[in-house]
């Protein structure tokens, strides 16, 4: 029988200890609407070279079992009130790409924010089902880019390496599916240290560089991934102007630095989204066309200010 690519579903959980497989079933499976679904398994292979009175190979022996799952969801929250138990469906994601869940829960007063952190970063275990088929992978950490482009909704780029545990036969589950809409990037302010921009898209991908542990103890090889290093870059494409309103040149060559905030964007409670960053440092500057008009196309490093605070997502009522 053949099996439908669009019939596919992707969800995680939190792995009470990083390394040891969560069973997604019932209530675990809290589906996110995602794009672009791709794993990518990875068995190291040891060559099996002796010398020989023949030229004929042996087969080669599989080792350290791994994979990837990459793929795409949009930027919006449930569209209920924030608790414990009600949060966006890229929480548990977010967690693991590094990002501290902040929840308030004061009625009239509900957020969440995410900020990036260094320390009791979770695991997830990761299940997706295609049609009939699971594919399973446990003990992951991963890496996030969001894009934006004008009058679209806001994405998040997932990449999450982890221990590759199997593939097999398993019906699609029943999904319980975040069904809010997404906010769209209209009437939501970008200002780039201090300067109200005319832009028509720009991406923060947060730079996180994944390794996985090696363990002999383990079956598969690997123990789990972890975040070793993150180095968060904005990219943008501003109108140009003239050097004595804003010398983005000369910010550039003096090594100066300035804030960044996107938003307030989306209009529905627990729907709406703020972005921060304290310091961007230029490291690039290029030209750019659109439409014929002069712009820039920038790229800056989102830096500390007193640590883990170089970038904020604010999600308030």
């Amino acid at each position: 029988m053949s099996m439908y690519t669009r019939k596919r579903a992707i969800y995680a959980k939190i792995e009470s200890v990083s390394g040891t497989m969560e069973a997604l079933t019932g209530i675990d499976v809290v589906g996110i609407i995602a794009y672009d679904v791709k794993f990518t398994p990875d068995i190291k292979m040891f060559e099996r070279n002796p010398q020989m009175v023949t030229l004929s190979p042996l087969a080669p022996l599989p080792g350290a079992r791994s994979g990837k799952f990459t793929f795409k969801t949009e930027l919006k929250g449930p569209g209920t009130a924030y608790s414990a138990t009600v949060k966006p469906a890229f929480s548990a994601f977010a967690r693991a790409c590094g990002l501290g869940e902040t929840i308030v829960t004061t009625v009239g007063s509900e957020s969440i924010t995410y900020q990036v952190a260094s320390n009791s970063i979770p695991t997830l275990t990761i299940w997706s089902a295609l049609d009939g088929e699971i594919k399973k992978l446990y003990g992951c950490a991963g890496n996030v880019k969001l894009e934006a482009n004008i009058g679209e909704p806001a994405f998040l780029s997932w990449e999450f390496s982890g221990v590759f545990a199997g593939v097999a036969d398993l019906a699609l589950p029943t999904v319980n599916y975040e069904m809010s809409t997404p906010p769209w990037m209209l009437s939501a302010s970008f200002t780039l240290d201090s300067q109200s921009l005319k832009i028509s898209k720009f991406s923060i991908d947060l730079g996180n560089k994944v390794e996985l542990v090696p363990s002999m103890n383990s079956a598969e090889g690997w123990a789990y991934a972890r975040i070793a290093d993150r180095k968060p870059v904005l990219g943008c494409d501003p109108e140009a102007g003239s050097v004595s309103t804003y010398d983005i040149f000369g910010k550039w060559r003096s090594g100066s630095v300035g804030s960044l905030a996107i938003g307030p964007f989306g209009t529905a409670n627990y729907n709406k989204f703020s972005i921060a960053a304290p310091k961007c440092a230029y490291t690039q500057v290029g030209e750019g066309d659109r439409s014929g008009i002069y712009t820039y196309d920038i790229q800056a490093t989102l830096t500390m200010n007193t640590g883990d605070d170089e970038f904020v997502i604010t999600m308030p009522k």
